[in-house]
């Protein structure tokens, strides 16, 4: 009886090589598109996250008399900066009150001081308002909710911002510096051009 030989013979190294070949050209020619796709999720996403920030905040606002009243004081301080944004290619300068940023261990934060958590009379303030409308914690880490679409890392915060010269509610990208950051691109009312 004639005995056959099973044939376990594998890839060869010329094979190999040309699957390889093949894998790193399909790498090359959708990577691109890929990190594309990536970084317009993360900016959608960020236009998202802004406009409930904006949402939250204005609500805070209007149905809390405390969280209010901190906000109108806002307006009468020297914490200012001089700004410019650019959308379609056309750039304006204006001055902004630094007011909200998400700091440190909780996600927003009154400017300079951790008594926004509460006013003078124990009740709760706007950053615990604020906080409660967006159905985040009060107590626990928040980070999460920062910017998605990081660019280099010079962005790492959220930053509320209101106007000097019309007193309109801006949110912003924020750089990782001190106090929440300062502001870097604006996300809301309507995207510098970086978010378009």
């Amino acid at each position: 009886m004639k005995r056959t030989r099973k044939n376990n013979k594998g890839f060869t190294l010329v094979e190999l090589i040309i699957v390889i070949a093949i894998i790193a050209i399909l790498a090359v020619i959708i990577a691109p598109s890929y990190m594309k796709y990536v970084t317009k999720s993360r900016i959608s996403r960020d236009l998202q996250t802004a406009g409930e920030i904006a949402e939250a905040f204005q609500v805070a606002i209007a149905s809390d008399e405390t969280a209010y009243q901190q906000y109108v004081k806002w307006g009468r301080n020297d914490i200012k900066r001089h700004l410019s944004v650019t959308v379609d290619g056309v750039t304006e300068k204006y001055d902004v009150y630094l007011i909200v940023a998400n700091d440190k261990t909780y996600n927003y934060n009154f400017y300079g001081t951790e008594s926004s958590l509460k006013d003078q009379n124990g009740k709760p303030g706007v950053y615990t308002v604020l906080n409660e409308t967006l159905g985040l914690s009060t107590k626990d880490d928040n980070r999460w909710i920062n910017p998605k679409y990081t660019m280099n890392g010079k962005v790492v915060n959220w930053r509320l911002c209101k106007r000097v010269d019309n007193g309109q509610l801006e949110v912003w990208a924020a750089d990782g510096g001190k106090m929440g950051g300062q502001p870097v691109y604006r996300v809301w009312p309507t995207a510098d051009d970086v978010y378009r």
